[in-house]
Order: structure tokens, then sequence, then C-alpha cells
């Protein structure tokens, strides 16, 4: 798919599940412009790292992704310090889905790929 079809679909999908409830009031020609506008430069990072479009594209639901952070534990002046880095031990993060492909999407170099995959 080209990146414009891509973006449309991922528009489509999103709208479908809520977000931006006058897109289907747009002619298809507008459509097509507003598509050419945000492709030009990348104009679209601002709408799909956005967290109304991230929720509503891969919906804000109780899905949770276990990511394994590593934390180091200091205990320093009568008090327990939990510092992330070269840690000693794997501490479970439960973050909802859409900010798991967020992060995940952020770290692509193909970033209109990455949402192609969930079309």
């Amino acid at each position: 798919m080209t990146d414009e079809q891509i973006l449309r679909k991922a528009i489509e999908k999103a709208v479908e599940n809520g977000y931006w409830s006058n897109w289907s009031t747009y002619h298809k020609y507008e459509q097509k412009e507003i598509l050419k506008r945000n492709l030009t430069d990348e104009h679209y990072y601002s709408l799909i790292f956005s967290h109304a479009f991230a929720k509503a594209f891969w919906r804000e639901d109780k899905t949770k992704w276990n990511i394994q952070a590593r934390l180091s534990v200091h205990f320093k002046n009568l008090k327990w310090y939990l510092e992330s880095a070269k840690g000693e031990f794997l501490c479970p993060i439960f973050i909802p889905a859409w900010q798991y492909h967020l992060q995940r999407m952020a770290l692509e170099k193909e970033r209109l790929k990455y949402l192609e995959r969930f079309l």
C-alpha cells in the first residue's frame, strides 16, 4: 500500500472507533486533500502520535501489555529508592495497548508501515 492509502485506512479505522466524528462529512476530494497535506513533510506525525487517535485506532480496551522494566533498589537515608537502569531485578509494568503501540511506533523508521500491520 502507498503511504496515502495506509493513512486513509488508518483514519477510517480510527473514525469507526469514534475518532474525528465529522470525517465522513467531508467530500472525497476534501478527504484526499487533507491526506495529501498531512503526508507532505510528515505532518501526519501529529495525527498518528496523538493520544486520541491512538486510543481510537488501537482501542482503549482492557488489554494491558506486560513490560519488564529493569529496576535497581537502593536503601538510603532510611528510605528505599527504585532506579531504572542496570537494575538487579525485573518489575512488571502494565500499560494500555494504545500506549504500548505508540511507544513501539516511535521506534520504527517507517511509522506508517507499523500502522499498516493493524489494518
